[in-house]
């Protein structure tokens, strides 16, 4: 005997909620920062999703988000009704004109030398060089000492020009080519940009690099989280960036002022 559907003639699922009305406004006279407003109250639940911006979502009525790269952005409103009957969004399309400037202050004043230029180096300490599944972890690996051509590594910031610079000395220590030192060419035109939040480890700064650079160890970056940094001593986080055969994970930097 074949088994019946049940059906209930009094259930009624309803219709999904209208898109909700959103609001996306910049900031008078700061074209980086954005405002997003909802002032509807059927909804119960709110989720603003706004990649590449700071906060990339939020789940508030009203908030502000940075852009910190010049660029085309689509910002997003989910929202949900009491009572089952589902979600509806609302997107709409922003233009950010140009990259948020560099202040001269707090970790950009530290990592540029009190915005000149400044260079950095791996510490010669054991421990400089951490690798583990998860941001600040080592359960992968912690460094005893550096090897000979790191020492000579130099990782060079300047503030008016924004421009990066990797002096290796004439070679460079490559995990790619099986942890042993070799030519490499560095890119000549680098660049790095100094977005205001969004790391992985603590919700640091993060040292954007341009593509195809990196720093201290071969298989990191571009991206660079600021965890600490004082005048004498930077600590970084960055995702793994693999070489062929290699696994995700993080590595945890500590940097010294470069002699």
């Amino acid at each position: 005997m074949a088994c019946e559907p049940y059906e209930d003639e009094d259930l009624n699922i309803g219709q999904s909620p209208p898109p909700p009305s959103m609001q996306v406004t910049a900031v008078p006279g700061d074209g980086n920062r954005y405002v997003l407003s909802c002032e509807e109250t059927q909804y119960f639940s709110l989720l603003w999703d706004c990649a590449g911006a700071t906060p990339p979502t939020s789940t508030a009525s009203n908030d502000t988000v940075v852009y910190a790269r010049a660029g085309e952005y689509n910002i997003t409103l989910h929202a949900s009704t009491q009572g089952g009957n589902g979600s509806s969004s609302s997107s709409t399309t922003i233009s950010v004109a140009e990259d948020l400037p560099l202040l001269c202050d707090g970790d950009v004043a530290v990592l540029t030398g009190d915005c000149g230029t400044k260079c950095w180096t791996l510490s010669p300490l054991a421990g400089s060089v951490q690798v583990g599944s998860g941001p600040l972890e080592s359960d992968f690996f912690s460094s005893t000492g550096i090897d000979f051509t790191q020492m000579n590594d130099r990782f060079c910031f300047d503030f008016n020009a924004s421009t990066f610079a990797f002096e290796d000395g004439g070679e460079t220590f490559s995990a790619c080519s099986g942890y042993v030192p070799i030519a490499y060419d560095h890119p000549q035109d680098a660049t790095y940009f100094l977005a205001p939040a969004g790391g992985a480890a603590v919700d640091g700064p993060v040292i954007e690099l341009s593509d195809g650079s990196w720093l201290a160890v071969e298989d990191s970056g571009p991206n660079y989280e600021i965890v600490s940094a004082t005048e004498n001593e930077m600590i970084l986080s960055s995702e793994i960036n693999p070489c062929p055969g290699g696994g995700p994970g993080y590595f945890t930097l500590t940097l010294v002022p470069a002699q």
